[in-house]
């Protein structure tokens, strides 16, 4: 599965925190953030506190910070503090979580833009894995 990957990727010496505004479609993933022994989560009540607190991160500690954020809707609102970090060269890992396949159609902007986005505001953008249910 696409979120225990992800976490193999995260296991590093010492605690890597991953900044989060998690939905639904997360939920497997916070899951299993819990239950990992090196990775720790930090909840944040918005994804712009999100994605500036990354980018902090990154900058104060000289190490790649990650995020995670709920759908393409969540993504754009933290786009601001993706491109300061981008502009400062700061190390961003950015998930995007997706709807589950049959509420794709009924929410093309929570879903669509979130690739279309990260081309434009990230030098990679791949998926992973699909939200089955």
């Amino acid at each position: 599965m696409a979120h225990k990957l992800y976490l193999r990727h995260l296991r590093t010496p010492g605690s890597t925190p991953v900044f989060a505004n998690p939905g639904t479609s997360e939920m497997q993933l916070v899951y299993e953030i819990g239950r990992t022994e090196h990775v720790r989560a930090v909840p944040c009540l918005q994804e712009n506190t999100v994605t500036g607190a990354a980018d902090g991160y990154a900058r104060m500690a000289g190490k790649p910070a990650f995020t995670l954020l709920h759908v393409g809707s969540g993504f754009a609102n933290g786009i601001a503090n993706i491109q300061n970090a981008g502009r400062a060269n700061s190390t961003m890992v950015n998930i995007v979580g997706a709807n589950a396949t049959y509420h794709q159609p009924n929410f093309p902007v929570a879903h669509r833009p979130s690739r279309l986005f990260a081309g434009r505001y990230g030098r990679a953008a791949n998926r992973i894995g699909i939200a089955q249910s």
